[in-house]
């Protein structure tokens, strides 16, 4: 999955590494995902992030990411830009 998100409140590169390190570690270590931010890496406010899961069942796959991305929506002071999940 693929998420572009707008960091509400972020004023500097500190304010949004905080908020990307806390979705990442949080996807990391309690989904057990690959996490890591792909670009945008000097906008204070725009963030772009990748996470990655592997499973022998498609929908199951599916549904921890987008639950990921619920959590992020809900649980931070963020905004969905875009986001998509590709299977391969």
């Amino acid at each position: 999955m693929e998420i572009k998100i707008k960091i509400n409140n972020s004023f500097s590169l500190k304010d949004k590494r905080k908020v990307t390190k806390s979705i990442i570690d949080y996807a990391r270590n309690n989904l057990k995902i690959s996490a890591a931010e792909l670009s945008n890496n000097e906008i204070r406010n725009i963030a772009h992030m990748g996470f990655v899961t592997i499973s022998n069942d498609n929908d199951t796959a599916k549904s921890v990411l987008e639950d990921l991305e619920r959590r992020i929506e809900n649980n931070y002071p963020v905004e969905t830009i875009d986001y998509y999940i590709e299977r391969i």
